[in-house]
């Protein structure tokens, strides 16, 4: 009795706990990158190398957060609707295929900023409590989990765009 009493009052206790929000996530550049806004689909077509110019002519130039990090995690499920595994095979593929190489990979926000901060056309992800004035926040359409820090959003681009960019969507930049 004393051991069902538990599990009931244990059960009572989880179900009366708040579950943890989950941490909104940014996408950044450099302040002096002129671009404001990005498609989903532009950023995902970033992140598998397939749009290497920004509209201004700029190089892209993708970071990405530790190789098993939550922050990666996050990214690439709401971006390119894929796990870490899949991702992982996809950059296998293309280096053994020489068809490319992964983004740069850092090992923490606080080093995905600085290197933001150092590279113009450079675009990184970050939890949007860890922003500070030394990036920009880029306005992610289609992906209102990546616009977190704004209260309201114009959208100057007529993007009626909505799917997830596909890994093998070698269209032209």
């Amino acid at each position: 009795m004393c051991i069902a009493l538990a599990l009931v009052l244990g059960c009572g206790l989880a179900l009366g706990e708040e579950a943890e929000k989950p941490r909104p996530l940014v996408l950044i550049t450099n302040v002096k990158n002129p671009i404001n806004d990005i498609s989903k689909r532009e950023l995902g077509r970033i992140y598998v190398k397939k749009m290497h110019y920004w509209e201004n002519g700029e190089r892209c130039v993708p970071i990405d957060q530790a190789g098993t990090s939550q922050t990666r995690k996050d990214f690439y499920l709401l971006v390119l609707n894929k796990d870490l595994y899949e991702m992982k095979r996809y950059w296998m593929q293309e280096t053994m295929t020489g068809n490319g190489t992964p983004p740069v990979t850092l090992d923490k926000s606080a080093t995905v900023k600085r290197y933001v901060r150092k590279i113009k056309g450079s675009v990184g992800y970050i939890y949007a409590d860890e922003v500070d004035d030394t990036v920009k926040v880029l306005h992610v359409i289609n992906l209102p989990e990546f616009n977190s820090l704004e209260d309201e959003v114009v959208d100057d681009k007529a993007e009626t765009e909505t799917e997830t960019p596909s890994l093998d969507d070698a269209s032209a930049p």
